[in-house]
Formats: structure tokens, C-alpha cells, sequence
């Protein structure tokens, strides 16, 4: 299962290895058309320096509700006032159609497609995983260098890492050399 905000606070990008490696690709070009794109998120508008300072608020926010809910914590009545303020900052009206399997479709036009209503998209995204969707399945990696969020399909919900193959073989080499270290200090 795929959510368009969890692509977007992963704009946010450490490398999992060094603790300097964080890169802010919110900003980046390459990014923004291949992320938003595929979404189909571009707003009409190039984004701003003022709208780029306005998303990493709202990253921010979002990453922070995303600690609290892999922690099983409720939200708080502010996040949800706030998330109800993005929610209703976007207008557009719905567009009944069929598509090219005969299935029928419910879709929201907007009427600009602007900061506004990206904001809305996104936080609209992250409502439907806490309204449709199974919110225990929302992780972060726990490679406290990697920091990336993911949505957990596995079967007993019991994914640790964002990747097996790169975090959680790293985080099973430094267990591995801890432990080892641990036992030469004993041995001593």
C-alpha cells in the first residue's frame, strides 16, 4: 500500500550509514517531478523558496503526528484542528467517470492547483491511512540513521526496517560486532 505523504516526508533523506548524511530533497527539482509527478501533484505554479518553507513546516508537523502514531499515541485536538485547517484550505468539485476498464471512479477536481491544495493532498493522504488504512502498519525505520518512513505490508506487521537488505543487514552487522565486542571486554 503506497500514500503520497509517506513519499513526501521521505523528502527527508539520510543514507542510513553516517549520521551527516541528511539531504533536504524537497527542493530539488529531480525530485519534485519525479515525486510529484508520478502523484500527479505539480501545482500550476513553480514552488516558491515561501512555499518550499511552508511544506517543510508541514513535513515537520506530519513527521512529528508519525512518531506519536508508531508509538500508539492518539492525536491530540490541536493536530486534529489542524489537520481539519489543511483539509479545508483546497476547493474543487467531484467528478464522476468510468475509466478504460469500465470501473467507476469518484474523483476531486480542484480549482487551483496551488500550495493550497498540495497541502490538503498531502494531509488528506495521511487521514486516509488513519481512516481507511491500518495505522499500526505506519513504521520508521529503526535505524536511527535512516529515519525512513514506510507503510509495513508484511503479513505479521512486524517489519523493522525500510529495506532487509541494506538496514537490517546493517543493523545486524552492528549487533553482531556489539555483541562480539562486549564478549572480548569480558574475556579480559
Amino acid at each position: 500500500m503506497r500514500y503520497f505523504f509517506i513519499d513526501f516526508l521521505n523528502s527527508e533523506y539520510w543514507d542510513g550509514l553516517h549520521e551527516d548524511s541528511y539531504v533536504d530533497r524537497l527542493g530539488q527539482p529531480e525530485w519534485q517531478d519525479h515525486v510529484l509527478g508520478e502523484w500527479d501533484m505539480k501545482p500550476d505554479a513553480p514552488l516558491s523558496e515561501g512555499d518550499l518553507a511552508e511544506l517543510r513546516q508541514l513535513r515537520a508537523w506530519l513527521r512529528g503526528i508519525v512518531q506519536r502514531a508508531n508509538a500508539s499515541l492518539p492525536l491530540p485536538p490541536n493536530d486534529i484542528e489542524r489537520m481539519n485547517g489543511y483539509l479545508g484550505q483546497s476547493s474543487g468539485t467531484w467528478r464522476f467517470s468510468v475509466n478504460d476498464d469500465n470501473a467507476y471512479r469518484i474523483d476531486r477536481q480542484p480549482t487551483d492547483r496551488n500550495l493550497a491544495w498540495l497541502e490538503s493532498e498531502i494531509v488528506l493522504s495521511f487521514a486516509r491511512l488513519l481512516t481507511d488504512g491500518e495505522p499500526k502498519r505506519l513504521k520508521i525505520c529503526e535505524n536511527d540513521r535512516c529515519k525512513w518512513i514506510f507503510y509495513d505490508a508484511s503479513k505479521n506487521k512486524s517489519r523493522k526496517w525500510c529495506d532487509h537488505g541494506i538496514c537490517g543487514n546493517l543493523m545486524n552487522v552492528r549487533r553482531h560486532r556489539e555483541r562480539k565486542t562486549k564478549g572480548a571486554e569480558r574475556d579480559e
